[in-house]
């Protein structure tokens, strides 16, 4: 069980750096874009704003797979703590 466990937590830890990560692409994006939308570039602009879309879209991915790990973990978490105080009882 605890490899089990450990191996969940390394998943969402993954996860969580590739979302990190994703997010501060995003807003580097988004930071060109206003630039961009400034300076008239409108060609560049709608480019990068379908690149950021699609960034944003893949995060969300992300987030949706990181709080289902995020659910088994807790409820692995939950049964071996009723086990261990069900020990500790007798």
């Amino acid at each position: 069980m605890d490899s089990l466990v450990l191996h969940d937590i390394m998943v969402d830890e993954t996860k969580a750096r590739a979302i990190d990560e994703s997010s501060k692409k995003s807003q580097e994006m988004h930071d060109k874009l206003k630039k961009l939308r400034k300076k008239g570039k409108y060609n560049e602009y709608k480019e990068l704003k379908q690149q950021l879309l699609s960034e944003l879209k893949e995060t969300d991915a992300l987030g949706a797979d990181l709080a289902k790990v995020s659910t088994v973990n807790n409820a692995i978490i939950k049964e071996t703590l009723a086990i261990y105080f069900e020990i500790l009882k007798q």
